[in-house]
């Protein structure tokens, strides 16, 4: 370059100040795509951990859901068996009392029997009574 002219040595310099303002801007990008990678990788890992997690919470709830479902048709169960008994006992009773009940009207039906035989027994003698 000695030997060149003093516009072209200007020019060349400023042609090589470019080159090397444009390799550092060329540097510079490419350590940014670098870090975007690398940012892209490890928000990708988090996303895939997070996805993980979110799946594992998922089945946990549908287990959690799935006993207390079962649970419940157990506890629905033992309590129709529970109210079946009960109805029965009850119905038993039930047929107790009215039986009873049944037994005490014929017995009063018995004694208003009696009570009417009486009277008319008593009317027969009172009417001997005063011939």
């Amino acid at each position: 370059r000695p030997n060149l002219p003093y516009e072209y040595k200007l020019e060349l310099e400023e042609k090589d100040r470019i080159i090397a303002e444009l390799k550092q801007e060329k540097h510079q990008l490419e350590q940014a795509v670098q870090e975007g990678r690398r940012n892209e990788d490890a928000l990708s890992h988090k996303l895939e951990e997070s996805k993980a997690k979110h799946q594992k919470h998922m089945m946990q709830l549908e287990d959690d859901i799935s006993d207390q479902l079962r649970m419940l048709v157990v506890q629905h169960e033992k309590d129709k068996h529970k109210l079946r008994a009960e109805n029965k006992q009850l119905h038993e009773h039930f047929t107790q009392l009215r039986h009873e009940n049944q037994n005490l009207l014929q017995k009063v039906e018995l004694m208003e029997s009696m009570v009417m035989t009486s009277k008319k027994q008593t009317t027969y003698y009172k009417e001997k009574l005063e011939e």
